[in-house]
């Protein structure tokens, strides 16, 4: 689907549906990227303004299909919230369960920082 050509595939008639609002324009292409690859018709309106103002914090950049495409995007887009979903679950549990040697290194540092302080004072 070619820029110049977006709404070439909505004829007058057709009904025409927001079915996602998003905060950055990354996220807008990624799942317009997945509507793309299953030949679904769509486009996104206000990701200029997503892109220059990313930090608004706003979600203001508004994924649009056709209504007949409804059930169908509703099935791919929950596929990958569930996707994203699992991935960040997953990434949060091995962030928990990995040891970071590091902190064990910076922490024996510490103990050692407050030995020394505390010999300092007495012994001065």
């Amino acid at each position: 689907m070619s820029t110049t050509e977006i709404l070439d595939y909505f004829e007058d008639a057709t009904e025409v549906i927001v079915v996602r609002y998003f905060a950055f324009d990354s996220q807008a292409q990624l799942y317009a990227a997945r509507l793309r690859e299953a030949e679904i018709p769509y486009f996104l309106s206000n990701n200029l303004t997503g892109s220059m103002l990313p930090l608004s914090g706003y979600a203001n950049i508004a994924l649009h299909v056709k209504t007949q495409d409804l059930v169908q995007v509703h099935q791919l887009l929950t596929e990958m919230d569930d996707n994203a979903r699992r991935e960040n679950e997953s990434q949060v549990i091995t962030d928990s369960s990995s040891s970071h040697p590091f902190s064990t290194f910076g922490l024996m540092i510490l103990v050692l920082l407050m030995i020394v302080l505390i010999i300092m004072r007495y012994v001065l």
